[in-house]
């Protein structure tokens, strides 16, 4: 598978899935003109016994064993010979009985019968191919009918004598062919001639399916819905990891402004803290220096008094004997007189 940035291919991918099973299972469809022996050719190739055949609106599919391997063949409507035009009802319905063999065939067998074959019925042939798109053609092995008619030719020896319209389509188509004669069910043989034809062209496409260009609109449809839903879920993945890494940033920042506004709380606490402290002690120191002041002065007036009553008590004359005391009457002291004549 592609990786990085290269872009792998719608009709890879289904052919990837393809691969991934094995080809147990051929599935082939069976295109061609009206009357051309479509029918016929699956009676043949299934031995005239389908193990199983669902009747579709638009064409009938029958699966049988050949060889032991699966098969399931697609019978789709046949257009006009001379049909240059392609109808729209029969574009539908082949383009439906392709999808009953979802995702797609692995081969396709143009079945044309010996006959006289016109350039008008090559025309024909080309447009209604082309329906498929050019790529069918690579996936297309030319299955002639009637083989019976042959008669003493070959059918190399037919191809060649039916002229360039006959010889391009079967050129188209890789020049792979086969013959089958319708009226010999029989001849197993020329059944499992053409099966080995089949497994071979697959086995050269490594078992690649036809992709038609509807199944390949389909899927190209859908790897776009996909890929608008992968886009639309990266731009949500992308706005959920934007808004996560909002949510995981603004809590960043919620926790650092937290962490920042405790920080700055905390040093403003402990700055206050100091300034009480601070505060404290001058206070305490303006009260000690206070005490001690008061003590001082206290100290101080204490001595001044101390000095005064010194002071006055220094000041003091001392006291006579015959001095009157000054509390004293001097009624109360009699004055002795002497005798003069003694």
């Amino acid at each position: 598978m592609a990786s990085g940035s290269t872009t792998q291919d719608p009709c890879e991918r289904i052919q990837e899935m393809v691969k991934e099973e094995s080809v147990s299972e051929l599935k082939v469809v069976l295109l061609g003109l009206k009357q051309a022996g479509k029918s016929s050719a699956i009676n043949t190739l299934l031995g005239g016994e389908g193990v199983e055949s669902e009747r579709e609106i638009v064409g009938e599919k029958r699966q049988g064993k050949i060889r032991g391997k699966l098969v399931t063949l697609i019978d789709t409507p046949g257009w006009e010979w001379d049909s240059e035009k392609v109808n729209s009802e029969i574009k539908e319905e082949i383009m439906r009985s392709v999808s009953l063999c979802s995702p797609g065939p692995h081969a396709f067998l143009l079945v044309i019968p010996v006959v006289s074959f016109k350039d008008s019925h090559r025309k024909a042939v080309e447009e209604h191919m082309h329906l498929l798109s050019e790529r069918v053609w690579t996936h297309t092995i030319v299955l002639f009918t009637y083989g019976d008619k042959l008669r003493d030719l070959s059918i190399e020896q037919h191809i060649m004598k039916e002229g360039e319209g006959l010889q391009g389509l079967v050129a188209k188509c890789g020049n792979r062919y086969h013959v089958l004669n319708n009226k010999n069910i029989s001849d197993h043989a020329q059944v499992t001639v053409l099966l080995q034809k089949i497994e071979e062209m697959v086995a050269e496409k490594e078992g690649e399916a036809f992709i038609s260009e509807e199944v390949l609109q389909e899927v190209e449809r859908r790897l776009q819905q996909q890929k608008e839903m992968l886009e639309q879920r990266k731009d949500e993945m992308e706005e959920e990891i934007k808004l996560r890494y909002e949510e995981k940033q603004k809590a960043i920042e919620e926790e650092l402004r937290h962490r920042y506004e405790d920080e700055l709380r905390k040093r403003e606490e402990e700055m206050k803290r100091k300034l009480q402290e601070e505060r404290d002690r001058k206070e305490h120191e303006l009260k000690e220096k206070n005490l001690m002041e008061k003590e001082l002065e206290k100290k101080v007036e204490t001595s001044r008094h101390s000095i005064k009553r010194r002071n006055s008590m220094d000041n003091i004359p001392p006291k006579m004997s015959g001095d009157a005391d000054p509390g004293k009457s001097t009624e109360e002291t009699p004055v002795r007189y002497e005798s003069e004549d003694k």
